[in-house]
């Protein structure tokens, strides 16, 4: 089984829930997202429909080709 990373809560609103931890699933309270018109970033909510997987940033690549004009890695 593959290991998996807890989601990070960088710049969001202390007041934001955690309601489920694998997948990943975050929201503010209701009653804050009534006090403004458009939400602000730090209370927007965080959901993901599958697990974060846990990377190591030192070891990890990406590449980018296929049908794109500059492949990078």
């Amino acid at each position: 089984m593959a290991e998996h990373a807890s989601a990070p809560l960088f710049d969001k609103d202390p007041a934001i829930l955690v309601r489920q931890e694998a997948p990943f699933n975050a929201g503010p309270p209701l009653p804050l997202l009534r006090e403004d018109f458009v939400t602000p970033t730090a209370r927007f909510f965080v959901r993901s429909h599958g697990d974060v997987p846990a990377v190591d940033p030192a070891e990890y690549r990406l590449t980018v080709d296929g049908l794109v004009e500059h492949p990078l890695t």
